[in-house]
Parts: C-alpha cells; structure tokens; sequence
C-alpha cells in the first residue's frame, strides 16, 4: 500500500468509536486488571503488532509492578483472511511459572489466541489471563478457552472490550486509584459533601449517552482513600425525584471507573418500629414509578437482554454497610423493603395502606430505576435510607407531615450516616 492509498482508506473509513469513548473502555479494562492482579508480579506479552496501540494505552493505567515482553503469531501475514498459525516471535523460557497477561487486540474466530494460550501452557505458565479489544465477531466462533467471554458496554457501540476472565468478582470494595479513578462511588444530596474527614481534590463535568447526569463527579479523599461523590437532585437540590437522569448518573459513575454504589436516600416508615430517625439498608424493593426511562437496553441496534433481579441490592454491599454501622455503634434495621412511588408529591395515607398491603416497610421516590440501571452496568449497589417521618396516616403524620420536623430529623440522622459511611471507606476502601 502507498502513502496516497491509506491516505485514501482512511479518508473513507467510518468512525466505529470516539477517543473519548475508547479511552474510558481501555480505563475500564485496566481498572479490573488492577482489581485481579495489584497483588501479582506478571508478564505481561503484548501480541505484536496488532497490540501496539492498546498495550500503549493499557500499560501506564496499571497500578502495580510488571515485566513486559512481546510475542508475534499471525494466520494474516499481508493477507486478509487466515491460514495456519505462524509464529515469528514465541514466548521464551521465562514464562515459567508466572503469572502472565496476554494483550491482544481483536478476537476473531479464536484460533491465533488459541495458539498463544497452547503455547504457554506448553511453556508452564501458571496463570493466564486475556485482554484484548474485539470488535468483530464471526459465525460459529469459538472462543479460545472456556469462560472467555466478554461483556459489552450497555450503549450500542460497534466496538466492544473483551477481556476474558477479568470479570469483577464480588469482594469488598478496595482503595483503587487507575488514572485518577475512584472505584467507591456514593449517591446522595448535596450534605455528603460534609463527611467529616471528607477532602474534596476535585470535580469533573462527565458527557454520557443519555444526556447530561444530576451535576459534576465530585472526588474527595477520606484519609488516603479517594472516593466519588454524584448529589441525585443536582447540587442545591433542584432535580424532583421523576426528573433525575438516573441513566446518565449511573453511566457517568461506571463511565469513569465506579465499580461500588453507595445509595444514600431519605424514605416515609410503613413498617411499625420504623419512627422518624431510623435507618434501615434495604433488601427488596417494590417498583411503582412510571414514565422513567428504565433501561440502557433499548433502541433498534440493541439486542433483547433481561437481567436477573431477584435480589435488588448487592449483598456484599449491603454486608459492608451493616458491618460498618456495627462498627461505628449505629443501629440499623438490616433489612426491608422499599417502595419506590413516582413523586414528587407525598403519599395519601390509603395509598400508604396500599403499600402495606403489598408488603412494603419503607416509601421513598427514588430507589428505581437507580437500582435496576445499576445491575445492568454491572455495578455492585447497595441503599442506605434514613426514615423522614412515619408515612402518612401514621404515627406523628396520622393528620399530616410536617416538612419542618422532616429538616430536623435529617439534621441529626444524616450525622449517623456519615460516621456509616466513613467506616465503610475506613475498612473497605484499602487493600
């Protein structure tokens, strides 16, 4: 090819991806490496040449200690379809028993992955992961070994990220800091910002998909931990519950590398024993909104995809929270379940009866569909609701509820949420 030809091709190529958006899948992509492998010492082989630009950009976002090489097997050669497996650069003798990351670019039908997976199992490597860019795939491929499977971001995008078994496993949340990025991320109003310990370094505006989030990414330090911080109803609280982006929020959060969602929310108490002050980290939730855009799976280029909700909240997530409310002597109810109703007014006290009958322990207006978009990013969540007030027709609300007390109640309880929320940073934001 001469220079005037790949001046030509390029001239009449399509954009498959913007940088910023290969950007934020390489930070992803490097952010659960770290997550496997911040303990090891791997190799780390980059597959030449069709690697270079993706080991380039991956090898600066990987927190930890490495040694690097490169190997070179093609089926291409100058052509463009595949033949035999040739190798011109094989691994050496010193993959033996190491731990080793292999970087590629695209998987095709799996056969030249295939062949470096064969040869380093001939050359005793004791643990093997992949990373790679894909965007193509052929009928009846086959992957390379089994369990490699890739999953796609939620928009529709023809170049998706596979990376192989570096799937994020459900363990505590951990202090992990790839280009700047916060993995703990926490959802609530604009009092988090007062976390007592709380030094907030900076915030960052996040473009998304789905339109503009609630407000700027605000990042802050508790001790040596950095952490992420999205106000729901915008900065000076102007956002009603129905007219929050929940999906530009949660894509932002996962977008820039949150992989932990702590939902702070305020919630009316159904349930007897659930006065004005308590707080409670839900285990089920009852949906009644309507008219929110529900869902990143929809439109015309996206495949048909339900994802299992029976249980609403991570349970790792919620164990994290409950341990650190033990560990800060804060009583919590652990579990319950929570209606989510549209808003933005408050409830009649036939419909809270209604609620109750339905099974319902707690009300609140924004808990869906912040909980569903989160388990289809594959972000682990969890809620942690402070009670207002008794719901209406009950308790000190049986004729009406006082907006005032509700100012004064917060005032006190969220002081108990913060000293929760500092101890699950505290233990579970180090490694």
């Amino acid at each position: 090819m001469t220079r005037d030809e790949a001046l030509e091709m390029l001239d009449r190529a399509d954009l498959v991806c913007a940088q910023d958006e290969v950007r934020g899948a390489v930070e992803r992509v490097a952010s659960e490496i770290s997550a496997r492998l911040e303990k090891e010492f791997p190799l780390v082989l980059s597959v030449m040449s069709g690697a270079t630009v993706f080991t380039g950009q991956l090898l600066p976002l990987l927190a930890f200690p490495l040694e690097f090489g490169a190997i070179e097997a093609t089926r291409y050669e100058n052509g463009v379809s595949g033949k035999e497996v040739r190798w011109h650069l094989a691994p050496k003798d010193d993959v033996r028993g190491r731990t080793v990351l292999v970087v590629d670019d695209i998987l095709d039908e799996g056969v030249t992955l295939a062949a470096v997976r064969d040869k380093l199992l001939a050359t005793w490597a004791r643990r093997r992961y992949w990373s790679r860019f894909s965007p193509t795939r052929t009928s009846g491929g086959t992957s390379p070994r089994r369990g490699l499977r890739g999953r796609a971001p939620a928009r529709p995008l023809r170049l998706r990220i596979r990376h192989g078994c570096l799937r994020p496993v459900a363990k505590p949340a951990r202090r992990l800091r790839v280009g700047g990025i916060a993995m703990l991320a926490i959802i609530g109003g604009s009092g988090l910002t007062e976390l007592a310990s709380l030094e907030v370094v900076r915030k960052q505006i996040v473009r998304t998909p789905y339109g503009e989030p609630s407000g700027p990414l605000t990042y802050g330090h508790v001790g040596e931990t950095e952490v992420v911080f999205l106000a729901r109803h915008g900065y000076g609280h102007t956002l009603s519950p129905h007219e929050i982006n929940y999906r530009a929020n949660l894509w932002a959060l996962k977008e820039k590398g949150a992989t932990r969602v702590l939902a702070l929310c305020t919630v009316g108490g159904i349930a007897a024993g659930l006065a004005a002050g308590a707080i409670v980290i839900p285990d089920q939730i009852i949906d009644y909104t309507w008219g929110r855009r529900s869902t990143f799976f929809e439109g015309a280029e996206q495949p048909v995809v339900h994802v299992d909700f029976t249980h609403p909240y991570c349970e790792v997530t919620r164990g994290m929270l409950i341990e650190a409310a033990a560990d800060a002597g804060i009583a919590v109810s652990a579990r319950g379940t929570y209606a989510a109703v549209q808003g933005p007014r408050l409830e009649t006290a036939a419909e809270v009866n209604r609620l109750e009958r339905d099974g319902a322990d707690l009300v609140g207006m924004t808990g869906m569909p912040e909980a569903a978009l989160a388990r289809e990013l594959g972000i682990s969540y969890a809620a942690l609701a402070v009670v207002a007030n008794p719901a209406a027709g009950r308790g000190t609300s049986a004729e009406s509820i006082s907006l005032e007390q509700i100012t004064a109640v917060l005032g006190e309880a969220m002081a108990r949420v913060r000293r929760v929320v500092e101890e699950v940073v505290k233990h579970h934001g180090h490694p």
